[in-house]
C-alpha cells in the first residue's frame, strides 16, 4: 500500500477541518422560515416574526428563505437537516429552539406571546386588553423586539377606537425607545401621527429612523417618504422640513 507523504497528509487533514467547521457554521445557531408562496399564505410572515421575537436575548439567527420543500404543511421552518412543519404557536418556537440549540426560552415569556397571539384575532377594547396582559411580564425586559410587537400591536388596536388616540401615539413611541434599531416601529410611528393629523410629527418619526436605522433600504425609502410629505404640506419653508432638507443635501 503506497504510503501518503507526511507533507501532503497535514494539508489534507488541514483541509477536512475547514470544511467540517465552515459546514457547523453554516447550521449551527440558525433557523431558516420558508417564505415561498405557499408557506406565506399560510402566515409564514408571523412565524418569522415570532422567531425573531423570541431569540432575540440568545445568539441565534434568523432568516427568511425560499422553498424547503414540504409544501402544504407549512409555516415550514429548517434548522440544521431538521425541517419542522407547521410552525406556529410560541410553544413549538420554544420547544425548536430548545431541541436544536439548547435555548430555553422562559415559560412566562412563552405564555405572554401566547396572549399577544391570541389578541391578534380580537378587536378594539378585547385586543387591548390582550395585549395589556402580555405587557405584564417580568421576563420581558430581556426580549425587546417582543415587546415593541406587543406595544405595536395595542398601538394599532387604539387606533381603531379612534384615529387621534394618544394612547395608540404613546405606545407607538414607547415601541421605538424599546426598539430604536429596528425600521417597523418607526414606520409604524410615522402612520399613528399622520393619522392624528399631525404630518411634522410624523417627519420626525422619519428622521428617528434615518438617525436609528442601519438599513440602506429602509432609510432611502424614510427619506423619500419625508421629502413627499413636505411637498404635500406645501409649506416648505416650515423647520421640520428644511431639518429633511439638510439630510438629503
Amino acid at each position: 500500500v503506497a504510503r501518503v507523504p507526511k507533507e501532503r497528509m497535514t494539508y489534507m487533514l488541514l483541509v477536512l477541518s475547514c470544511t467540517l467547521l465552515r459546514s457547523a457554521a453554516l447550521t449551527v445557531g440558525l433557523c431558516e422560515v420558508c417564505g415561498n408562496k405557499s408557506c406565506r399564505k399560510l402566515k409564514s410572515d408571523k412565524t418569522l416574526r415570532m422567531f425573531k421575537d423570541l431569540v432575540q436575548p440568545y445568539d441565534l439567527e434568523v432568516q427568511s428563505v425560499g422553498c424547503i420543500g414540504n409544501c402544504g404543511a407549512g409555516p415550514n421552518v429548517r434548522c440544521g437537516a431538521t425541517v419542522y412543519p407547521g410552525v406556529v404557536s410560541p410553544a413549538t418556537v420554544a420547544a425548536i429552539c430548545s431541541i436544536e440549540h439548547g435555548v430555553e426560552i422562559p415559560d412566562s415569556v412563552i405564555e405572554s406571546y401566547e396572549s399577544f397571539v391570541s389578541g391578534l384575532a380580537l378587536k378594539k377594547g378585547a385586543a387591548v386588553l390582550k395585549f395589556t396582559e402580555a405587557l405584564f411580564c417580568d421576563d420581558l425586559a430581556d426580549f425587546p423586539k417582543a415587546r415593541a410587537s406587543y406595544l405595536l400591536a395595542r398601538s394599532e388596536a387604539n387606533l381603531d377606537v379612534s384615529k387621534k388616540s394618544l394612547a395608540a401615539q404613546k405606545d407607538a413611541l414607547l415601541a421605538c425607545r424599546t426598539d430604536p434599531k429596528s425600521a417597523r416601529v418607526w414606520w409604524a410611528l410615522r402612520d399613528t401621527l399622520k393619522s392624528a393629523g399631525k404630518p411634522y410629527s410624523a417627519l420626525t418619526a422619519l428622521l428617528g429612523l434615518v438617525m436609528n436605522v442601519r438599513d440602506a433600504p429602509a432609510r432611502k425609502a424614510a427619506i423619500s417618504d419625508a421629502e413627499k410629505l413636505c411637498r404635500k404640506s406645501n409649506k416648505l419653508d416650515h423647520p421640520m422640513c428644511l431639518l429633511v432638507k439638510e439630510f438629503t443635501s
